[in-house]
Protein backbone atom coordinates (compact mmCIF):
# COMPACT_ATOMS: atom_id res chain seq x y z
CA UNK A 1 0.00 0.00 0.00
CA UNK A 2 1.07 3.39 -0.80
CA UNK A 3 2.80 5.60 2.47
CA UNK A 4 0.99 8.82 0.84
CA UNK A 5 -2.27 9.45 -0.87
CA UNK A 6 -0.93 11.55 -3.36
CA UNK A 7 1.15 8.30 -4.44
CA UNK A 8 -1.99 6.31 -5.45
CA UNK A 9 -3.13 6.69 -9.28
CA UNK A 10 -6.42 7.00 -8.53
CA UNK A 11 -5.96 9.82 -6.18
CA UNK A 12 -3.95 11.43 -9.29
CA UNK A 13 -6.33 11.41 -11.73
CA UNK A 14 -8.88 12.21 -9.05
CA UNK A 15 -6.68 15.78 -8.81
CA UNK A 16 -6.09 15.57 -12.40
CA UNK A 17 -10.23 15.71 -12.81
CA UNK A 18 -10.84 18.28 -10.34
CA UNK A 19 -8.73 20.54 -12.04
CA UNK A 20 -9.98 20.42 -15.11
CA UNK A 21 -13.55 20.86 -14.01
CA UNK A 22 -12.41 24.14 -12.33
CA UNK A 23 -11.11 25.19 -15.59
CA UNK A 24 -14.07 24.47 -17.48
CA UNK A 25 -16.27 25.97 -15.08
CA UNK A 26 -14.09 29.02 -14.92
CA UNK A 27 -15.06 29.69 -19.38
CA UNK A 28 -17.77 32.68 -19.01
CA UNK A 29 -21.22 30.69 -19.58
CA UNK A 30 -21.36 28.31 -17.08
CA UNK A 31 -19.64 30.20 -14.24
CA UNK A 32 -22.64 32.48 -13.80
CA UNK A 33 -24.66 29.13 -14.04
CA UNK A 34 -24.45 29.02 -10.42
CA UNK A 35 -26.43 25.87 -9.93
CA UNK A 36 -24.22 23.75 -12.81
CA UNK A 37 -21.17 24.81 -11.29
CA UNK A 38 -21.58 23.97 -8.30
CA UNK A 39 -23.14 20.44 -9.19
CA UNK A 40 -20.44 19.81 -11.22
CA UNK A 41 -17.48 20.71 -8.95
CA UNK A 42 -18.90 18.88 -5.93
CA UNK A 43 -19.14 16.19 -8.40
CA UNK A 44 -15.57 16.18 -9.56
CA UNK A 45 -14.16 17.29 -6.07
CA UNK A 46 -16.12 14.25 -4.20
CA UNK A 47 -13.86 11.84 -6.15
CA UNK A 48 -10.42 12.61 -4.72
CA UNK A 49 -12.37 13.42 -1.42
CA UNK A 50 -13.94 9.77 -1.15
CA UNK A 51 -10.43 8.04 -2.77
CA UNK A 52 -8.78 10.11 0.24
CA UNK A 53 -11.40 9.21 3.06
CA UNK A 54 -11.66 5.40 2.08
CA UNK A 55 -7.39 5.45 2.66
CA UNK A 56 -7.32 6.76 6.51
CA UNK A 57 -9.90 3.87 6.88
CA UNK A 58 -8.60 0.87 8.88
CA UNK A 59 -9.73 -2.19 6.79
CA UNK A 60 -9.77 -2.80 2.87
CA UNK A 61 -12.93 -3.43 2.96
CA UNK A 62 -14.09 0.42 4.43
CA UNK A 63 -11.71 1.34 1.34
CA UNK A 64 -13.47 -0.21 -1.41
CA UNK A 65 -16.39 1.19 0.12
CA UNK A 66 -15.38 4.81 0.13
CA UNK A 67 -13.72 3.72 -3.72
CA UNK A 68 -17.34 2.81 -4.82
CA UNK A 69 -19.01 6.06 -3.80
CA UNK A 70 -15.95 7.75 -5.52
CA UNK A 71 -16.68 5.90 -8.98
CA UNK A 72 -20.13 6.91 -8.35
CA UNK A 73 -18.83 10.19 -8.31
CA UNK A 74 -17.01 9.93 -11.49
CA UNK A 75 -20.11 8.93 -13.61
CA UNK A 76 -21.88 11.57 -12.17
CA UNK A 77 -19.10 14.04 -13.08
CA UNK A 78 -19.16 12.48 -16.83
CA UNK A 79 -22.61 12.99 -16.67
CA UNK A 80 -22.82 17.06 -15.75
CA UNK A 81 -19.97 17.35 -18.14
CA UNK A 82 -22.51 15.99 -20.69
CA UNK A 83 -25.33 17.98 -19.85
CA UNK A 84 -22.72 21.13 -20.02
CA UNK A 85 -22.44 19.93 -23.59
CA UNK A 86 -26.23 19.73 -23.98
CA UNK A 87 -26.47 23.11 -22.74
CA UNK A 88 -23.85 24.50 -25.09
CA UNK A 89 -21.94 25.24 -22.46
CA UNK A 90 -19.04 23.28 -24.19
CA UNK A 91 -18.81 21.55 -27.21
CA UNK A 92 -17.47 17.50 -27.13
CA UNK A 93 -14.26 18.78 -27.81
CA UNK A 94 -13.84 20.98 -25.07
CA UNK A 95 -14.86 18.40 -22.46
CA UNK A 96 -12.95 15.32 -24.19
CA UNK A 97 -9.82 15.82 -21.65
CA UNK A 98 -12.31 15.54 -19.26
CA UNK A 99 -14.08 12.75 -20.10
CA UNK A 100 -11.25 10.97 -20.77
CA UNK A 101 -9.77 11.33 -17.66
CA UNK A 102 -13.65 10.11 -15.97
CA UNK A 103 -13.27 6.74 -17.65
CA UNK A 104 -9.17 6.74 -16.92
CA UNK A 105 -10.38 6.67 -13.39
CA UNK A 106 -13.68 4.62 -13.44
CA UNK A 107 -11.44 1.91 -14.99
CA UNK A 108 -8.76 2.19 -12.67
CA UNK A 109 -11.27 2.91 -9.29
CA UNK A 110 -12.87 -0.58 -10.48
CA UNK A 111 -9.20 -2.31 -10.61
CA UNK A 112 -8.64 -1.30 -7.20
CA UNK A 113 -11.70 -2.09 -5.67
CA UNK A 114 -11.50 -5.40 -6.83
CA UNK A 115 -7.77 -5.88 -5.53
CA UNK A 116 -8.92 -4.90 -2.21
CA UNK A 117 -11.92 -6.99 -2.27
CA UNK A 118 -9.61 -10.20 -3.54
CA UNK A 119 -7.14 -9.30 -1.01
CA UNK A 120 -9.64 -9.78 2.23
Amino acid sequence: MAAHIRELLVWQLADQLRVEVIRLTNWPVPSRDFRFKDQLRSAASGVSANVAEGFGRSTHADFARFLDIARGSTLETENWLRDGEARGYWTPQDTAHARALCERESRALKRFIQRLRDSR
